[in-house]
């Protein structure tokens, strides 16, 4: 499973989702200190991933993605070890189109590749949010 960062101008890799996740959650920080990094390294940047197919949903209006209609689709994008809490999953969640949802909703379970640009973390429960995204 993995998340590539890219820059905005060039597309170029910058470094995959295993560093960024283990420098993000598996570093014991707080999540203060996951939030500055996450705004200082990753947000706006342009990522790219692979993962198990978790969960899809449509939306009218969402707390992140904002008033207009999407789906939201949920892709796990890597582990970490967490010295409380053992084996944790990061899920990379997706603000896709509406149309997307019924065509997504038939792949539950399956791998997929994404492209998108991250726009929030939450570090409580390791959710990366990626807008503007694709599924191939």
């Amino acid at each position: 499973m993995s998340i590539a960062n890219r820059t905005r101008q060039t597309g170029a890799v910058r470094s995959t989702s295993p560093e960024a996740c283990l420098a993000l959650f598996g570093a014991g920080l707080s999540s203060v200190q996951i939030g500055r990094l996450f705004e200082e390294k990753f947000e706006g940047r342009r990522v790219g991933g692979t993962g198990p197919l978790l969960d899809v949903e449509g939306f009218t209006s969402d707390f992140v993605f904002g008033a207009e209609a999407g789906t939201r689709a949920a892709v796990e994008v890597h582990r970490v070890e967490q010295d409380y809490f053992g084996e944790q999953e990061v899920v990379a969640i997706l603000r896709l189109p509406p149309e997307a949802e019924e065509t997504l909703r038939a792949r539950v379970g399956e791998r997929v590749s994404f492209t998108g640009t991250l726009i929030r973390c939450d570090p409580f429960v390791r959710n990366l949010f990626v807008a503007d995204a694709s599924v191939d």
